[in-house]
């Protein structure tokens, strides 16, 4: 159930066992934990529970694996001497990061062990043979605390699956938006602008994942909420004729990935986002879709896709094709397996291409 690693690993396995090698699975929250934590439960045996389980997991895998990727930390709120642990066998100890994490440490108070966690990350990656990120602003943070080896692998999504389906689907809503408790706050931003256009033309926003406690019983009528489904996803998201996602520019959402904008233009649809973090890399202003920085600009850019169809139709096949040239898995997959097989082998690391960032940066 967990996002992060569906897309983040997950979906690569089969490459890697189609290139001869064996790879395994030790999760660390299980799916009771997360139906407990969306449903505003704490499950504290489940946390216990994962905390012993990833133990075991770590003596075993580190002295029979060739290569450990970990995503984000081994053990969650823990300092980072328990990352050692990685180091009881010969596997080559490789972190995968997707959001920046170490934010979230700066930001809460954990008492004695405060200044420990807060400087946790930085720790970790240097210690690292190898880091992989989702983002510039992740790539540069970790490369400045000294990790040996980088690579930028952005968070993909099968073009076979997705296929652009939305430049072709019938609308049922004008936006929408993809995502989860946690990120549901971000709308507060963009729901003045959707209010002000639903009075004026009826517009309707589609919030997929989005919880219906938010709003305590009294949904705006221009609010239509979905529950998540992989049976349903694509079908809500290709309905929809923009794709939006706001972003407060604060150091946590800097390191985001701008996964829900990959999924938008997965599906052909022009896309509108907050210039935050990566969001500035993907987003090709007036080409792809719109970046935009207050309340009338969500306003206007919204106003101007759902008055030009053929203009939202042109920015929805160029994010596509943008998204088959940069964001697919099938891409990202030689990436992702030319890290691990340099890093298992103890190669010296090569930048170059096939593995190199520039074409990623050249914008």
């Amino acid at each position: 159930m967990g996002a992060s690693s569906r897309y983040r690993s997950l979906q690569y396995f089969d490459a890697i066992r189609e290139a001869g090698h064996e790879v395994t699975q030790s999760y660390f929250y299980s799916d009771a934990y997360l139906r407990a934590r969306y449903s505003g439960k704490v499950a504290y045996f489940e946390i216990l529970k994962a905390f012993v389980r990833r133990f075991f997991a770590l003596v075993w895998l580190t002295r029979t694996a060739d290569a450990v990727v970990i995503e984000k930390e081994s053990f969650p709120f823990l300092p980072a001497f328990t990352e050692r642990l990685l180091r009881l066998g010969d596997a080559a100890i490789i972190y995968d990061y997707d959001d920046a994490i170490w934010h979230s440490y700066e930001a809460r108070n954990f008492g004695p062990l405060t200044q420990m966690l807060r400087g946790k990350i930085a720790r970790v990656v240097a210690g690292a043979d190898h880091v992989i990120v989702g983002s510039q602003y992740l790539k540069e943070q970790v490369e400045a605390w000294g990790a040996p080896r980088v690579s930028f692998i952005p968070t993909t999504i099968p073009a076979s699956k997705y296929q652009g389906i939305g430049q072709e689907a019938d609308k049922t809503a004008d936006l929408v938006w993809i995502g989860s408790m946690s990120t549901g706050p971000y709308l507060q931003e963009v729901f003045p602008a959707i209010e002000r256009l639903h009075a004026e033309r009826g517009t309707l926003i589609r919030l997929i994942g989005f919880p219906a406690s938010y709003f305590n019983g009294e949904i705006p009528p221009y609010v239509e909420i979905c529950k998540w489904s992989a049976d349903t996803e694509l079908d809500l998201l290709a309905s929809g004729r923009i794709g939006i996602m706001p972003l407060p520019d604060s150091p946590y959402e800097r390191g985001k990935c701008g996964f829900k904008l990959i999924q938008y233009m997965g599906v052909g649809l022009p896309v509108i986002a907050s210039p935050v973090g990566e969001n500035c890399y993907i987003v090709q202003e007036g080409q792809n879709g719109f970046l935009v920085d207050s309340a009338e600009g969500w306003y206007r850019r919204i106003s101007a896709l759902l008055d030009s169809p053929d203009l939202a139709a042109q920015m929805g096949a160029s994010g596509y094709e943008r998204f088959k040239e940069r964001y697919s898995t099938e891409s990202a997959s030689k990436r992702l397996l030319a890290t691990l097989e340099a890093s298992a082998v103890s190669k010296e690391y090569d930048s170059s291409a096939p593995l190199s960032d520039e074409r990623f940066e050249s914008d």
